[in-house]
């Protein structure tokens, strides 16, 4: 077990009674210290959490030393807490007299409970509260932070806002016997991601509050890619600080709150629909579209313009439910008919119900080409298969080639005869060998008795 033997002087350790006329039910803040080397550390998560099942009101943070989870600020906060070893826990920033020892961060796990009960019961003068929203396009999470001051309060105190993770899996050491054995898959709890404003807090008075006094204060996380922010959640909590040389703080009210699917507290930045095309293709409509971030998507209804002017449903696209990146969508519409004009729009439903409606997107769709082209090859990029389609204002030999960046044929996608109309092919990757290619650029090539087009494919893996 890692030791760094230190101790608080006798003469700083009173602790003053928490203000009388508090009216709302205290949460209690447990700050665990523990690092993925450290093999007796598992066992103080699992003391965590029997603590926060057997009291409804504690709530815990744990931030990690020397590992891929700790970060600069939660450094700082363990070495202000005067941790004796790993791993250890802070209950409400007390500092505890215990056996005529005093601890700020305790490393014997039998007593935390105990601390913690002692502390649940205490009333509080603050209440605090929690809302805002989370663009999952940007990964920014906002939230305003509510305080409504109780009962009067002298001294100085300073607002606090992390957000930690859950079931985030790291190798973990633990001690099996006298064995260490390394644990994976672990899923760590409660681990602390971002500590915004910093180790020291956001100062929200020296000269203590009024009773009926309200604060707001916002913050704003940028998330990082590896964080689920679907297994996250926010803690706002409020200490006392004192005035003596080592920081010594107070917890007087803290409040956490997940995340996703937390509809009293954080809301969702929609789906965000990037584009939306309609394009004459072979005897059909083609839909395109693409939503750069998805949150509970259920998917989309296609609807076309009916006759009576009203809207008739083609079809339903299953959507991605919650995506972090892009996603791209299609349809094609072969219920069409040649000289007529179709105008569409998407219906985005949630799995909650809620719904939001696309702009339109119009073709005029004719079924006999004016012109001899290729068109692009969709989908692009593509994997396994692409389709590819020329479009022959007259009828005559066809030669649909495929060839590789250097230039050298590959396969052979169509030769021969066909009439004047549209026409489809589709290339699955190979080589007229049948053997699959790697990926790449490769070049699309229609030649006709009149007609040279050539495209770009990309093949992706």
């Amino acid at each position: 077990m890692k030791r760094c033997n230190w101790y608080l002087p006798l003469l700083l350790l009173s602790v003053m009674a928490l203000p009388l006329g508090a009216q709302t039910t205290r949460n209690v803040l447990l700050e665990q210290f523990t690092g993925t080397w450290c093999q007796w550390c598992p066992d103080g998560a699992d003391t965590i959490k029997a603590i926060l099942a057997r009291i409804p009101t504690a709530r815990a943070l744990a931030y990690h030393n020397q590992d891929a989870m700790a970060t600069i600020a939660g450094d700082e906060v363990t070495d202000s807490s005067a941790v004796p070893g790993f791993p250890a826990a802070s209950i409400d920033r007390i500092v505890w007299g215990i056996n005529g020892n005093y601890y700020y961060a305790v490393s014997t796990r039998a007593w935390w409970g105990g601390l913690a009960s002692t502390r649940a019961p205490a009333t509080s003068p603050l209440s605090i509260g929690m809302s805002g929203f989370y663009d999952t396009t940007t990964a920014i999470l906002s939230v305003t932070i509510s305080i409504d001051v109780l009962a009067a309060m002298t001294g100085s105190y300073a607002l606090h806002f992390v957000v930690s993770e859950d079931s985030v899996n790291y190798p973990q050491k633990r001690i099996v016997g006298s064995t260490v054995v390394t644990l994976n898959p672990y899923w760590h709890m409660n681990a602390v991601r971002d500590v915004t404003l910093g180790q020291p807090g956001e100062m929200l008075t020296t000269n203590g509050f009024t009773q009926g006094q309200k604060l707001t204060r916002s913050v704003a996380v940028q998330f990082l890619q590896d964080w689920d922010y679907r297994h996250c959640k926010m803690t706002a909590f409020v200490d006392r600080v004192w005035p003596i040389s080592y920081g010594h703080r107070e917890v007087q009210q803290m409040r956490q709150e997940r995340i996703w699917n937390n509809a009293s507290m954080i809301t969702f930045v929609p789906v965000q629909l990037e584009a939306f095309t309609a394009s004459r293709t072979a005897g059909a409509v083609r839909l395109a579209w693409r939503a750069a971030e998805e949150n509970n998507n259920r998917g989309w209804s296609i609807e076309r313009a009916a006759d009576d002017g009203g809207w008739a449903t083609l079809a339903f696209v299953d959507g991605r439910g919650t995506a972090h990146s892009a996603s791209s969508y299609g349809y094609l519409d072969e219920s069409v008919v040649s000289g007529r004009t179709y105008t569409y729009r998407l219906r985005q439903i949630d799995f909650d119900g809620t719904e939001s409606v696309s702009s339109t997107a119009t073709v005029f769709y004719f079924d006999m080409p004016v012109a001899t082209r290729l068109h692009q090859n969709y989908p692009n990029p593509f994997n396994p298969s692409t389709e590819i389609t020329a479009e022959l204002a007259e009828s005559g030999r066809v030669l649909v080639v495929v060839y590789d960046a250097m230039g050298r044929k590959v396969a052979t996608v169509a030769n021969g005869d066909f009439a004047a109309g549209v026409h489809r092919f589709t290339w699955n990757g190979a080589d007229d060998q049948k053997r699959l290619l790697p990926a790449g650029l490769y070049l699309c090539t229609m030649t006709t008795g009149t007609h040279t087009e050539t495209r770009q494919m990309i093949l992706a893996k």
